[in-house]
């Protein structure tokens, strides 16, 4: 069935002839293109002439000196305030040099105690990160410390 639907379908395309286009079709597809052309010369003349006669602004002598002098009033901000603080900065160190602490004392006290409990707690979350993700972690925390010391020393008012 399939291939009866084909060859009907074979016979019919090649019966069917492709209109011919008109012998000067050419020329026809060239006029309209040289009437496009001579309409934009004449929309880009009457654009020349209207630039001509509009009259371009100039500001006033005094302009620039306006301008700086309203810029000169503006109040600058006063003084630099971080994102994070002195204080939580020492929060930070604080904790750091505490889980350091409890980490290295796991060793050195026995198996029941609380601190013990805890820093094993912590090593076996650290130990979870993959290192690279707690080496970037650490990176980012000490070039943010490092803009802040920076950003204190250098730039007070």
């Amino acid at each position: 069935m399939k291939t009866i639907r084909k060859t009907i379908l074979k016979k019919l395309i090649r019966s069917i002839r492709l209109d011919a286009p008109p012998i000067d079709f050419t020329d026809q597809v060239m006029k309209d293109i040289y009437a496009d052309a001579a309409n934009e010369t004449a929309i880009d003349l009457r654009l020349k002439q209207l630039l001509k006669q509009s009259q371009l602004h100039t500001p006033p002598e005094d302009f620039e000196a306006a301008v700086m002098q309203q810029i000169r009033q503006i109040k600058r901000p006063t003084r630099f305030e971080p994102l994070i603080t002195v204080r939580a900065w020492l929060q930070f160190a604080i904790s750091a040099v505490l889980f350091i602490l409890l980490t290295l004392r796991i060793s050195k006290e026995s198996e029941n105690s609380m601190s013990v409990t805890l820093a094993r707690h912590i090593t076996t979350v650290v130990d979870s990160i993959p290192p690279l993700c707690l080496l970037t972690i650490i990176c980012i925390c000490f070039l943010l410390l490092l803009d802040h010391v920076l950003k204190h020393r250098f730039l007070r008012d």
